[in-house]
């Protein structure tokens, strides 16, 4: 498993995993300035520039492969206010050369994900780290990370995850695996979904 890279404030965290054309990254997209919060309210961005949506996408894994990455939210603004992430619907999309060409996009039927919140930003599951399940509920360590299918995580919402104070950043986290126990047919497949980030008082 590749480690965990966290990002500083202000820069996007790219996360490339190499291993026989395999490849994961999870990246960002600019925000609309007139929809930031006014002076006086919290604001949330994940990049230099104010973004607040996320993208990640896998894409030329095998049975076996695993990987992680994480993006930092950063309460920007001066108030307090509750952390939400919402994933979009999931786009499954079928390999277009090779022998597993076969017009499905399965990868994310078999893909198995873990998403949490590193609270205290230390790269691992452990004391006060919120998991999300698929169903929109959180739960605590010490339970163990629930892994599930990414297709199950397609448009669900997390609202009031934690309260965030003024200037404060925590690590989002999502953790993969793909059972040595599929088949090829997910061979050449990807799978993409974008994370929303927002936070209100």
């Amino acid at each position: 498993m590749t480690r965990i890279l966290k990002s500083f404030i202000g820069l996007l965290l790219a996360v490339l995993l190499m291993s026989g054309g395999a490849s994961a990254y999870f990246g960002y997209a600019k925000a609309d300035a007139a929809i930031m919060p006014d002076a006086g309210k919290p604001s949330l961005k994940i990049g230099g520039d104010g973004s607040r949506t996320g993208t990640f996408n896998v894409s030329n894994l095998v049975p076996g492969s695993s990987g992680s990455g994480s993006i930092r939210p950063v309460n920007v603004g001066n108030q307090t206010g509750q952390l939400g992430i919402s994933f979009s619907s999931v786009t499954n999309t079928p390999a277009v050369i090779g022998e597993y060409m076969d017009g499905s996009g399965d990868l994310g039927a078999y893909m198995e994900i873990a998403v949490y919140i590193d609270v205290n930003g230390s790269g691992d599951w452990n004391n006060g780290d919120i998991g999300l399940k698929p169903d929109s509920t959180t739960y605590a360590y010490p339970t163990a990370l629930e892994y599930d299918a990414l297709d199950n995580y397609s448009n669900i919402t997390w609202k009031a995850i934690k309260s965030m104070t003024a200037s404060a950043a925590c690590d989002f986290i999502i953790t993969w695996h793909i059972p040595i126990t599929v088949g090829n047919e997910i061979q050449g497949d990807s799978v993409s979904f974008d994370i929303n980030f927002f936070i209100v008082s």
